[in-house]
């Protein structure tokens, strides 16, 4: 696996993840979101405080995950990081 730009990934898709990581085959395992901590709006410590921020802080990681179809991803600051994992639970339904 490595690290790798949204930009090395052969896709069409419109969005563009700060950071994905990549098999040796070139296919695309997990998707990132990295913010800076500097900003009050990006700490995580702070997300799970009040009831709807954590839905607001994690939709765009999770939304490129079902995009690419990526069972992992992650939400970081340089300090804290949110690792996420995707599955599908009874009837069809989506979990993260």
């Amino acid at each position: 696996m490595h690290f790798a730009d949204f930009a090395c990934v052969q896709s069409t898709y419109s969005g563009a993840p700060d950071l994905t990581m990549m098999d040796d085959s070139d296919n695309l395992k997990f998707v990132g979101e990295l913010r800076v901590p500097w900003v009050p709006e990006h700490r995580i410590d702070e997300v799970f405080e009040l009831e709807s921020a954590p839905r607001r802080t994690l939709a765009l990681p999770i939304m490129y995950m079902q995009h690419l179809q990526c069972v992992y991803g992650f939400l970081g600051t340089y300090d804290e990081t949110i690792s996420l994992q995707q599955g599908v639970a009874s009837q069809g339904v989506r979990r993260i």
